[in-house]
């Protein structure tokens, strides 16, 4: 569903590390099991594993997160486009290890 796509894409689009596997989300305390330089993106993947999509791994080519169903989903990381303050953008070239798809996830805000 579009919702399941645009958690999907909140899980996987920054530059958030697990501290730690949380196993699907079931940590006492979620903000406690990420690390990353920005307070919102650190929300936006705490949210994400709240509703059941949780950063499991992230190594400089490979994202895995924890789905609802149990299942760990592996992404190739092709490319990263860092965050800019000019662009006020960032996002990430992806391949879906299980499927073969690549696609190319963004975010930003608007001024």
């Amino acid at each position: 569903s579009a919702v399941y796509e645009a958690l999907l894409a909140i899980a996987l689009c920054h530059n958030v590390s697990p501290v730690e596997s949380v196993g699907g989300g079931q940590a006492a305390s979620l903000e406690s099991c990420f690390q990353g330089a920005s307070p919102d993106e650190l929300s936006l993947v705490v949210f994400a594993a709240r509703c059941g999509l949780v950063l499991h791994e992230r190594t400089p080519t490979r994202i895995v997160v924890h789905e609802p169903s149990g299942r760990l989903r592996g992404f190739e990381l092709l490319g990263e486009m860092p965050f800019s303050s000019e662009l006020k953008r960032m996002g990430v070239l992806l391949r879906d290890e299980s499927t073969g798809a690549i696609q190319f996830l963004a975010k930003g805000a608007e001024s």
